[in-house]
């Protein structure tokens, strides 16, 4: 590992819940820096150096200076604790260490068009924002994450969440890392950390979608009645076609306020959608075989066109909530 490299280590100690309109998510964690600088000739010591300002460590008369950590994606922070550097040199390979606690706000890229079996990485980017002088030490500097040389224990090399750390309405699991490197100006490289994490979807699905499923279905099988009770068919569909409205009005004001249609409401508009079409399609049968040929001969025609209508409707619902549990099994693999 060459000395010019930086390896960043991240430690997750507490995760608020996500702010879907922000895009925002409140996080504690504490971000350790290792870098080596052979030229320094400081023991390894449980001290730690005294630091002046961000940039300049101390030991004795000699000054180190100190790569500054740039939080990329936080809206604000402040620091839990003082940053501390310390020597870990072993077999004079100059091996050094900054680290810091913080508490910060981290802007996050939350699409929740899949609401309520959305699936999301929670982020964390770092980067190094002092550049050495051309022909220094730190001309130019690659990033990593942190492995074996920076760590006096095994295990966690670059990073974890801790154990008791919950994210309120989200399943999670552990941290995982990559170094992006892209033209950021100033950054030509960014450490990114992330959690994945997926909505606690089980409420949402048993108490909303499955009895709209189940008030759906009902309202399907009205189609039993004969075409020539037209008025009490197109009652029952249209009684359950202004429930789901209701239903929809309900848990609308409840839902992540945001620019585009989401999947819960996609699916109600879809089973109201198709109440209405039935109701046509009622209308349009009594019309055409009781007003028009008057012929009773003509009632097993309407039954199988009744019938194909409910397939539809129903093949429908079916196959979007079988498109949806796709991308939820695919969101399983994630991390």
């Amino acid at each position: 590992m060459s000395a010019n490299t930086m390896r960043f280590k991240a430690t997750i100690k507490s995760i608020g819940k996500p702010n879907d309109v922000l895009q925002q998510v409140k996080m504690r964690f504490r971000i350790s820096l290792f870098w080596n600088d052979p030229e320094s000739n400081i023991p390894k010591m449980k001290e730690e150096l005294k630091l002046e300002g961000r940039r300049i460590a101390k030991y004795n008369n000699q000054n180190i200076d100190v790569p500054q950590v740039a939080l990329i994606n936080s809206v604000n922070f402040s620091e839990t604790s003082k940053a501390q550097v310390h020597s870990l040199n072993n077999n004079g390979n100059g091996l050094l260490r900054w680290t810091c606690e913080y508490e910060a706000d981290m802007k996050q890229d939350m699409d929740i068009k899949d609401f309520p079996y959305d699936i999301h990485d929670l982020k964390l980017e770092f980067g190094i924002t002092v550049w050495k002088e051309v022909g220094t030490t730190y001309e130019t500097i690659e990033i990593s994450p942190a492995g074996e040389i920076d760590n006096e224990k095994k295990g966690d090399l670059f990073g974890k969440v801790e154990e008791h750390v919950r994210v309120v309405g989200f399943e999670r699991k552990g941290l995982n890392c990559k170094v992006l490197r892209k033209d950021y100006g100033a950054l030509s490289q960014r450490m990114e950390f992330y959690i994945p994490i997926r909505r606690i979807h089980t409420p949402m699905h048993q108490n909303i979608v499955m009895p709209l499923l189940l008030i759906h279905t009902i309202a399907i099988l009205s189609l039993a009645y004969p075409i020539e009770e037209v008025n009490s068919r197109v009652g029952s569909l249209l009684s359950i076609a202004f429930l789901e409205i209701g239903i929809r009005f309900t848990f609308d004001r409840k839902l992540p306020t945001v620019d585009y249609s989401i999947y819960i409401q996609q699916m109600v508009n879809c089973l109201l959608y198709t109440l209405l079409l039935l109701v046509i399609e009622s209308y349009l049968l009594y019309f055409f075989i009781i007003r028009i040929f008057e012929g009773e001969e003509l009632q097993l025609i309407a039954d199988i066109i009744d019938g194909v209508s409910a397939f539809f409707c129903h093949g429908t619902i079916d196959m979007d909530c079988n498109e949806n549990e796709g991308s939820r099994q695919e969101g399983r693999s994630v991390g």
